[in-house]
């Protein structure tokens, strides 16, 4: 595994580095592929079948979209748009957002109508179900369209062929990392322990793993966090237990975390309620839109649910869940079950997606008996 250039300038802003990257690939300012090389591009990243492009135009962070095509054939222009996930997963109704303010801006240029949407996603899968008429094309594809073009490039525009084979060279560093450690994540273990670890303390550690090597001096802990996550939730997506529209996988601290929201409360529907794991433990919570800062109104409303989670901490059913988190600042209260910090040690990928599973069914559970003390509480109160 060489180290590239792009390894090095892509710890900075790992999604803006490759958005720019494949944009600039794509585009008439890269003279080393020609207009219908760039247009295969474009069609693995689209699933798309387009010919007879004459032009290609990009730019980034176009409409908060990672990256938008304007080409050009003899039919008039075409507006290709691409959601780059290679840190990230989807947020919730994000791809929805993002098509309001396409169909917003397509009443004020009509070019916009009948554009092509694609997801670029470094692990290739979602766990949510809804990504509409957006297209699902992953780094492989990527990386195995520019090893084909590559072949068709003369040699004129030399400089900028070495770019994007060292670009390729990028990807195939990260897809060969990734793919190891998805294989075998109990060999390393150190991605779910130094997340949180600064460069400095990271390079103090004696590390002989070419791999681990690779994913701690690149800084992809946290990132490999949220795709292993990603694996374990799209695992159990079968077993059809919870939405998976409304999951989300995201990051605090330089740790992953995913969770499921499962509901709002019946009893006050300005609260849901949701399932969430990180560092070893999982929540159960309970929280108000936005999570609002605690005052007036809200004081009381956060008493009632303190009197609740007690109820539930009390409860038999769920005697793993022994610590309550009490709101500091924001409407939210959680109980938690700690199932140990090494947790990734002791688990094996079948083990942890049926703790999860369990986890789920036992938070709806806790959904029914959540809203039914509350109920009590509120008819003793009156």
């Amino acid at each position: 595994m060489d180290v590239t250039f792009f390894d090095y300038i892509g710890v900075a802003d790992m999604e803006r580095i490759h958005s720019s990257t494949i944009a600039w690939i794509v585009s008439d300012s890269c003279k080393a592929l020609s207009v219908a090389s760039r247009t295969k591009i474009l069609n693995t990243l689209f699933g798309t079948e387009k010919n007879n492009i004459k032009s290609i135009e990009t730019t980034t962070e176009f409409k908060h979209i990672d990256i938008a095509f304007k080409t050009i054939d003899s039919e008039g222009e075409q507006w290709w748009f691409l959601e780059n996930k290679i840190k990230a997963t989807l947020g919730e109704n994000q791809l929805d957002k993002y098509m309001k303010e396409i169909e917003e801006d397509t009443k004020k240029d009509h070019t916009k109508q009948n554009a092509n949407c694609a997801i670029l996603s470094l692990l290739g899968v979602f766990p949510q179900d809804k990504t509409g008429n957006w297209y699902l094309a992953n780094y492989r594809q990527l990386k195995d369209i520019l090893k084909d073009v590559c072949k068709d490039s003369t040699e004129a525009n030399y400089d900028q062929l070495v770019i994007i084979k060292e670009y390729i060279k990028c990807v195939t560093n990260l897809e060969e990392a990734l793919s190891e450690f998805i294989t075998n994540p109990n060999k390393y273990t150190r991605v779910f322990s130094d997340g949180d670890k600064t460069k400095a303390k990271k390079s103090s550690q004696k590390e002989d793993d070419k791999i681990m090597s690779y994913i701690s001096k690149n800084s992809l802990e946290t990132l490999f966090q949220k795709l292993f996550f990603t694996n374990i939730l799209a695992s159990i997506k079968p077993k059809n237990i919870i939405d998976f529209n409304r999951c989300h996988v995201g990051e605090t601290r330089g740790n992953a975390y995913f969770g499921f929201v499962l509901g709002e409360c019946e009893k006050d529907q300005k609260y849901s309620f949701d399932i969430s794991f990180q560092k070893g433990a999982f929540k159960f919570s309970v929280c108000k839109e936005h999570y609002p800062r605690i005052q007036g109104k809200t004081k009381g409303e956060i008493s009632i649910w303190e009197k609740v989670f007690n109820k539930l901490k009390e409860d038999n059913s769920f005697s793993n869940y022994t610590n309550i988190n009490k709101p500091k600042s924001k409407a939210r209260m959680s109980i938690s079950y700690n199932i140990g910090s090494n947790w990734y040690e002791k688990k094996n990928i079948k083990e942890f997606s049926d703790i999860v599973v369990q986890q789920i069914l036992i938070a709806k559970q806790m959904v029914e008996k959540a809203t039914e003390y509350r109920g009590c509480i509120e008819a003793k109160n009156q």
